[in-house]
């Protein structure tokens, strides 16, 4: 089962609840890079394991998210079968492209299957739509990751409207060496510092209404030219590098609404074809060799294997 790292092409912040969950306008969509999740064929208790050259300093632990995920499913539905998997890194760490919260989704998606193969789901929509629904407590990256299409996302991550783009698009993610803090998203929308929302008011930030559900590029060009990331100017101030990467990608040929994903460090732009992102990733490369530069595809996961789930 891959689990593909999440791009934010927007983000607009549209304040902070009285219970401190900010409520998010966003548009989600995924690039080509995966890690890989395999069920392991042993009868020990639910487990995970994790291997690959972005796994260094992980281990299972209850606050690792794959971890929560296995709680999660069995508070809600106690009869499945939790497997015991093995996790290969390739996605960076805390890099604002939602990797662990893509785990976490993944391992779901995998009891689904053998939840499913047991005949222990009836309608796997609707046990989907339990899991999505409930998927917020683990973080507000994971219901979309469970999802797995692009999509409009509102609320506290809770909110999707599903889209599917006409065609992948070309891109390019730069994650430069950066200190990243400790509990870094926290740390950026700290440093935001977002207006709080008075109790009472309803502000769900319910992502906007679209003439159907297929978004053509000039759309999503469209939708980015009117929002960014509320979050890269609190996220530079606490991480400087992220403002090199930026300067990086926008001196490449080519390249248009460069910007940053998630809480960052992670950086974007976007290009008209495979061709130029792969120039601009290797120049950007040859100049900063200790970075992550990646020549990607953004899309949906249907479009990169040929199946949803």
């Amino acid at each position: 089962m891959r689990a593909y790292a999440k791009v934010n092409l927007t983000l607009k912040v549209i304040g902070r609840r009285p219970d401190r969950y900010h409520v998010l306008e966003s548009l989600v969509v995924f690039a080509d890079l995966a890690d890989q999740l395999t069920t392991v064929g042993s009868d020990a208790p639910p487990a995970v394991t994790y291997a690959g050259p972005s796994a260094a300093g992980l281990t299972a632990s209850p606050d690792d998210l794959v971890s929560k995920a296995q709680r999660l499913l069995g508070l809600t539905f106690p009869d499945w079968p939790l497997p015991h998997v093995a996790v290969h890194n390739e996605l960076p760490q805390a890099a604002g492209l939602g990797g662990g919260s893509a785990d976490a989704a993944a391992y779901v998606h995998l009891a689904m299957n053998a939840a499913g193969d047991a005949g222990m789901i009836k309608d796997r929509k609707a046990a989907l739509a339990t899991l999505v629904s409930e998927a917020v407590s683990l973080g507000a990256d994971v219901p979309v990751c469970l999802l797995r299409q692009a999509a409009w996302v509102g609320g506290i991550g809770d909110q999707l409207r599903a889209v599917q783009l006409e065609a992948p698009f070309a891109a390019v993610l730069v994650r430069p060496d950066a200190n990243v803090p400790t509990a870094k998203t926290r740390a950026v929308f700290g440093a935001l510092a977002a207006r709080p929302i008075p109790d009472g008011l309803r502000a769900e930030g319910k992502p906007p209404t679209v003439d159907g559900t297929v978004l053509s590029r000039a759309e999503v060009e469209a939708a980015m030219e009117a929002h960014a990331n509320d979050l890269q100017a609190p996220a530079v101030s606490l991480m400087p590098e992220i403002e090199t990467a930026l300067e990086a990608l926008a001196n490449t040929s080519g390249a248009r609404h460069v910007r940053l994903s998630g809480a960052g460090p992670t950086t974007l732009a976007l290009f008209d074809n495979s061709d130029q992102a792969a120039a601009a990733a290797d120049a950007i490369s040859t100049v900063y060799p200790s970075w992550w530069v990646r020549a990607v595809q953004l899309g949906s996961p249907a479009a990169f294997d040929g199946s949803a789930a």
